[in-house]
């Protein structure tokens, strides 16, 4: 490779640039895009910038817009201006300022229309902008996860393997269900079209069925005649391991109890989960060092059964891919959506079609005849193809910019494989890399050089290369200055001591804790010297934000923040994990249930208990105890229920955090600024999706609840966010590191290696396909590849976390069982005797770049030492101004609900009962009947939903059943109740409403453009007053006993729905209030009863009233009398097609005199 010179490079074919970490990856891309708007005059809409993620595409265009205008000020300085032309190339040098200049503000301008994508942002954009080309579709829904889709075929295919009468499966099934399959299609990307090896047949499953069975008669006989034996040899063997979970003696008793049981089954359906522990390699692996495992038949037989049992679930996922792959395609096309995911399938298919593939090719390249493709280590071999298809016959310019150290993200689909290829591909003469380093100070980038020289190919692969960095400021002047030990090593391990242990290791466990606790107390050391500034960083003290912990895993992340809270040091865990696995979510689902159903005192209890509301368990025996501190918190749940009834979900939690003082228990916690801001951040989330989509409580709480259980793509706002902005040190896992940069850098955790992976065998063959075995004759050989690729990616990982180090990083190295980890096979290339030994040798190497020292495990600089926090700086005392003026509280925008309830909410609540009820009195009411539906907001929200949808034009077929059936779907209630409903919403259109013109007519004899449902209306309100509104008791109103405080402003409603018939309009409302349990309780008498306790005449008034306006102002001749029909309030769950309108419908014509009246109160008019 040569070193890339953005000044000079031809701008054209194919050319891969690779770079290093800190090596200016970025500024070399803005250079060339400067170059192609200068040299080309090429417009930002024409260049093609790709980058892996939403956040890197904004980050690009600022960088792109910053580097114009710096440019733009260059040109503009007689003293700078021949130098940045020099810079840009000898076309610019000819074109001079004035045109370069001209060129740069034209693109600055139009800088908001570049073409910055990521990949599936550039393929939704060339598929839409040439749908024809390509043959795309045109309304197909964009959908972000498909996980919910996914996890409904597996549930079909679940089924049909565990469910059926002759099924074996369910023996064996005791480690796995749905959620594990689910899990298992997003490990291995099972729709990315991976060869999948062997193919399992029909006779083989059977023959592994069979295997499973006799080796389980083996054992049950075996298990009769030498059970007492064995169970001697297990107790008295003096090798096997007795800790706690291994073959304590206490837990041998309770071993052999779930063996005797599982041998009386008449077939391998009891499957214990300790049955493991008979097997010949669970013994030898918990067989003290020394001596020799316990040796028996029964061992060997529950070794060869545990192992059929593993390959059938093995052919059964494989089974399932298949499965998935078939039917997957089937169902996006009947719910007409796509995924991100299908975008470059349907990129891919386009552009290789044999009949369309080069017009829209030539199409791509006319529209972007330049391209600059960022992180391309991160593509994967699709995505290489659509863009090597595009421009591989280009004579404009396609750049593959990226890092093969730093390809980090197979788990979301990358595969450096694509970037080795292509590689391969383009021409000796078109790489490039950059050679210098801008991040990291000479020092710590000699120390690199040395490491990564340590071994020959230090990143396994020999097409990837570690090229030895110059620093880019070698001279510079800023650096880590540490009085106490000026010759510290920018590059330091620090080992664990572990001679005191009798193996010489230490566990995992133990060496997650000793580096835990040996990196918060480095840190609290170098804090106390910041503090008396001794530890400066270009001439000012270290601050506590100036260090990063780069670790593994979530886990590892919070073992390191609670030995840093130890130490009492603040830290914030930066992390790309949802909010929806944290503890916080899980709790709120707990509160969620009991707000819903208050009465459900078990509910209460639960909640009650959680930390967010910090009851412990004598608190509440103390209140079960006393009904008078019982009673008032049932009583304080059910107002939570009515509040999130009445005036929705984010009253209801501006009350329970006021009331219960939450704010203030979290914080008092450890972590509690942590658990306040993911409490704060959901609550949010659930408060934007009642807004957005109007979920009522139910459905609300089946939403968060499902995001808890399975966590999907993650979307931006689902995010784990910063739970504070002061100095602390910054806690992360190495995939969020990336791209980043920090001062200090310490690794606690680079000694352990990737935690057990599938199953399966995963790997890339000889043509760089991914494949995927599950047990074929060659399954050793293809599990050490599988192995060998985990490893390669460990030391990028291992790369990409030490180089974010600018001044400082620390590496702290452990003795463990396991060696083929990433930092052992970087310290290989010095003696083999010790890690000692091999990193003395690194040392020696380094010329004072590198150090080590020794940590024993109970050094006394492991204690938690005096940190303390800096003090607030002081400042003046803060002088409160007063107001002093008032404000007139009585405009207001209020709707129907205002005046019945008080509430200032914009919606009206469809329907109400007295408490929301989930499910049925089963008991009572046989059969799913329309009677039996649960009652509630919920149940109006969900009957309104599908006369707000329905084509009352078309006759009840099996597209409008689909359609409630799916409403179903979405409300959460069960498809057994499809009958019951789908036979009401026939009922109601069946029904005769009269005669008009001298024909009768219902709701189904309505013709298009004859109805508007959801009809908004909006006008100014004067000022009212219960006692004003109450006036018109005596003209046919009934407003009972109103209680609202004097409002003006503006009256917002919607009539559910407006139809003509006849010549004549009609407002109608639907109710699914419930009356009773028979159509008796839905007739005339009943449903005034309902009209007058809920109000329902005040408003159809208020409805009249605003239609009559309406079609006052749209009608010409419009007379009341002539054109209003009248008012029909449907109470659906009393609908019957044999009874007509006398069950079930309400109906009534106000006076005219009365609507007028009622006009004159409520609507201002004039100036």
């Amino acid at each position: 490779m040569q070193p890339l010179k953005t000044s000079s490079i031809a701008l054209s074919g194919v050319n891969l640039v690779e770079a290093s970490a800190g090596t200016g990856k970025t500024y070399a891309l803005t250079e060339l895009y400067l170059r192609l708007i200068i040299e080309k005059e090429l417009l930002p809409e024409s260049i093609l910038v790709v980058t892996f993620t939403e956040a890197a595409t904004k980050e690009l265009r600022q960088k792109i817009r910053e580097r114009i205008r710096d440019t733009l000020t260059m040109l503009a300085s007689p003293d700078e201006c021949a130098q940045r032309l020099c810079s840009l190339g000898a076309a610019a040098m000819e074109k001079g300022g004035v045109r370069v200049s001209g060129l740069l503000e034209s693109a600055l301008y139009l800088l908001d229309t570049a073409s910055v994508f990521t990949i599936h942002g550039f393929c939704l954009r060339a598929l839409q902008d040439n749908a024809f080309e390509s043959g795309s579709l045109y309304d197909t829904e964009i959908a972000a996860d498909q996980r919910e889709l996914a996890g409904s075929i597996v549930d079909d295919f679940w089924r049909s393997r565990f469910f059926t009468s002759q099924a074996v499966l369910p023996g064996y099934a005791m480690n796995e269900s749905p959620g594990s399959f689910l899990r298992f299609l997003g490990e291995v990307r099972a729709d990315s079209g991976e060869l999948i090896i062997p193919q399992f047949s029909s006779s083989d499953i059977v023959a592994i069925e069979d295997e499973c069975l006799n080796l389980y008669r083996k054992i049950a006989e075996l298990w009769g005649s030498e059970g007492e034996r064995v169970k001697k040899l297990m107790f008295e063997d003096r090798g096997l391991s007795r800790a706690a979970g291994k073959y304590r003696e206490d837990d041998l008793a309770e071993l052999f109890i779930g063996m005797d049981a599982f041998v009386a089954n008449a077939l391998p359906f009891a499957l214990f989960r300790e049955l493991f522990k008979f097997t010949t390699s669970r013994m030898a692996e918990w067989t003290k060092k020394k001596f020799t495992p316990p040796n028996h038949e029964l061992f060997d037989l529950c070794e060869r059964y545990d192992s059929a049992i593993r390959q059938r679930f093995l052919a059964l996922k494989a089974e399932l891919i298949l499965y998935c792959r078939d039917r997957l395609p089937k169902r996006k096309k009947e719910a007409n959506i796509r995924f991100f995911d299908d975008l470059l399938s349907d990129m891919h298919a386009a552009l290789f079609s044999h009949e369309e593939g080069e017009a829209f090719r030539l199409l791509l390249r006319r529209r972007w005849p330049a391209a600059l493709i960022d992180e391309f280590q991160d593509t994967d071999a699709r995505q290489y193809d659509i863009f090597r298809s595009i421009y591989e016959e280009s004579v404009g310019p396609l750049f593959l910019i990226g890092d093969p150290k730093q390809a980090i993200y197979s788990f979301r689909g990358a595969d450096v494989f694509a970037y080795l290829k292509a590689s391969r591909n383009v021409g000796e003469d078109r790489r490039f890399t950059l050679t210098h380093n801008w991040r990291s100070v000479p020092q710590l980038l000699e120390a690199f050089n040395v490491l990564f020289s340590n071994v020959p190919a230090p990143f396994l692969f020999p097409e990837i290369t570690y090229r030895s960095l110059v620093s880019g400021t070698p001279n510079r002047e800023d650096s880590l200055i540490v009085e106490e030990r000026d010759a510290r090593p920018p590059l330091e391990f620090l080992v664990l001591e572990a001679s005191m242990k009798e193996n010489g290791l230490f566990s995992v466990d133990e060496a997650t804790g000793l580096a835990s606790r040996a990196v918060a107390a480095e840190i609290s050391m170098l804090l106390l010297s910041a503090q008396n500034k001794k530890v400066l960083i270009g001439g000012r003290p270290l601050q506590a934000d100036d260090i990063a912990i780069i670790v593994r895993s979530h886990r590892q992340a919070a073992r390191v923040r609670d030995a840093l809270s130890v130490f009492r040091i603040p830290s914030v865990v930066r992390s790309d994990r949802s909010v929806f696995v944290s503890d916080e979510a899980r709790e709120i689902c707990i509160l969620l249930a009991a707000f819903i159903d208050p009465s459900d005192e078990g509910k209460v209890r639960a909640a009650l208990i959680t930390d967010i509301l910090g009851c412990s368990g004598n608190d509440i025996a103390a209140m079960m105890d006393d009904e008078t501190l019982w009673v008032p918190q049932l009583r304080f749940f059910a107002r939570l229920h009515s509040l999130w009834l009445l005036r929705g979900f984010m009253s209801m939690a501006a009350l329970l955090m006021r009331e219960e003082g939450v704010r203030g228990r979290l914080l008092s916690l450890r972590d509690g600024e942590r658990r306040l801001t993911n409490l704060l951040h959901c609550i949010e989330l659930l408060h934007q999706k009642e807004h957005q989509e109007g979920l009522g409580p139910e459905a609300l709480a089946t939403w968060f609840t499902q995001n808890t259980v399975e966590v999907g793509q993650l979307r931006d706002e689902y995010q784990l966010r910063l739970e504070t902005d002061e100095p602390a040190v910054k806690i992360m896992t190495i995939h969020v590191s990336k791209g980043l940069q920090f001062p200090v850098v310490y690794c606690p955790f680079l000694w352990s290696g990737s935690p057990a992976g599938l199953d399966v065998a995963a790997f890339h063959d000889e043509a760089d396909r991914t494949v995927l075995d599950f047990g074929s004759e060659d399954f050793d050989d293809h599990l050490a590849l599988s192995h060998r690729e985990q490893l390669a990616e460990d030391i990028r990982l291992l790369y990409v976390a030490l180089t974010r180090a600018v001044y400082s990083c620390s590496v702290v190295v452990a003795p463990i069982r396991k060696t083929d980890t990433a930092l052992n096979h970087l310290l290989q290339g010095g003696p083999r005797s010790g890690v000692n030994e091999q990193l003395s040798h690194l040392v020696s190497k380094g010329g004072g770049a590198i150090g080590m020292r020794i940590i024993e495990q109970h050094d006394t600089a492991l204690q938690p030492a005096t940190f303390r926090e800096p003090p607030l700086r002081e400042c003046g005392e803060a002088v409160r101004k007063i107001f002093t003026g008032s404000i007139n509280r009585s405009w207001h925008i209020a709707s129907f609900s205002f005046f019945t309830r008080g509430s200032y909410t914009h919606p009206e609540l469809p329907d109400r009962d007295e408490m929301q009820r989930n499910m049925p009195d089963a008991a009572r009411m046989p059969g799913l009947s329309i009677f039996a539906f649960p009652r509630g907001t919920q149940a109006g929200l969900f009957m309104h939903s599908i006369f707000e949808t329905l084509d009352f034009s078309r006759p009840f077929d099996d597209s409008a059943e689909e359609g409630i059936k799916n409403a179903l779907e979405r409300s959460g209630y069960l498809p057994e109740w499809l009958p019951a409903v789908s036979s009401m919403v026939r009922a109601v259109l069946a029904v005769s409403l009269g005669t008009e013109d001298g024909a009768a007519f219902s709701l189904s004899s309505l013709k298009p453009g004859e109805w508007v449902t959801e009809m908004e209306f909006f006008f100014p309100l004067r000022f009212l007053t219960p006692e004003r509104l109450s006036s018109l008791a005596g003209k046919g109103v009934h407003p009972g006993q109103l209680d609202f405080a004097p409002v003006r402003g503006m009256l917002i409603g919607f009539i559910d729905m407006v139809f003509q018939a006849g010549g004549r309009y009609w407002l109608l409302d639907w109710k699914s209030n419930y009356l009773g349990e028979a159509l008796d309780s839905y007739t005339k008498e009943r449903m005034e009863e309902a009209m007058g306790l809920h109000h329902y005449d005040l408003q159809y008034l208020i409805y009249t009233v605003a239609l009559h306006r309406y079609l006052s102002l749209r009608i010409p001749d419009y007379r009341y009398s002539t054109h209003f029909g009248g008012v029909i309030y449907v109470f659906l769950r009393g609908v019957d097609e044999s009874s007509g309108q006398n069950r079930g419908f309400y109906r009534a014509r106000p006076s005219e005199e009365l609507v007028n009246s009622l006009t004159e109160i409520l609507i201002e008019t004039g100036g």
